[in-house]
């Protein structure tokens, strides 16, 4: 009897990373337009793997040698978004897979 593995049918994983790519540029402008919370309303839409490999993708895009106060000054300075804000702002918009201008 021949032993038979099952494997998953390869994945180009530069197509995957350039549409994850688009997904967190997608994301960007959300958090840009809408506000974090419109962004992560729309992230819940990626499975756990691709939410994984998104953050990832994109921890890889940071530029390290930048100070965190430079980092992180967007979030800082961000409204205080209540709690319940979904039932007030509404859905949130699809992630778009398409070109972005950030």
């Amino acid at each position: 009897m021949t032993d038979v593995q099952l494997t998953a049918p390869p994945v180009d994983l530069d197509s995957r990373a350039e549409r994850l790519l688009r997904l967190g540029l997608s994301a960007a402008v959300l958090i840009r337009d809408g506000g974090p919370e419109m962004a992560r309303r729309s992230l819940r839409q990626l499975d756990h793997g691709e939410l994984l490999d998104l953050a990832t993708l994109l921890a890889g895009c940071v530029d390290i040698d930048r100070p965190e106060s430079e980092l992180l000054g967007w979030w800082l300075c961000r409204p205080v978004i209540p709690e319940h804000a979904d039932e007030r702002y509404g859905d949130a918009p699809p992630l778009q897979v398409g070109v972005h201008r950030v």
